[in-house]
């Protein structure tokens, strides 16, 4: 039986938004990075503002990975799913502790 356009449509509105999730997932982390070297080695004038980057970057990090999460739960293309997952988890692991990092540095070089 051929899928109706209606569920076709949604199936790829599911698999384009986990991209675009995954995707906003490694900006994120991209951003954390540079908020990490500018708060350590930055302007001290600079500081605050690359702190609240890196907050919003961690932000934006933890809520792709809470969409991307969700929207692969519906997704039935095993492999996509799975190297979405492994990407998501490797991003996380590498990144969703370097906020800590980030508020050390901020709380040394504002001191």
């Amino acid at each position: 039986m051929t899928p109706s356009i209606g569920a076709t449509i949604e199936v790829y509105s599911r698999l384009s938004s986990a991209w675009l999730c995954s995707a906003c997932a490694r900006a994120s982390a991209q951003v954390l990075e540079l908020a990490a070297i500018l708060v350590e080695r930055g302007h001290l004038n600079a500081v605050g503002e690359s702190g609240v980057a890196a907050q919003a970057a961690q932000a934006a990090l933890r809520a792709s990975a809470l969409n991307v999460s969700i929207n692969l739960g519906s997704i039935k293309e095993q492999a996509f799913v799975e190297s979405r997952l492994a990407e998501l988890e490797q991003i996380v692991r590498q990144y969703g502790s370097l906020d800590a990092r980030i508020n050390e540095l901020l709380a040394q070089r504002l001191a």
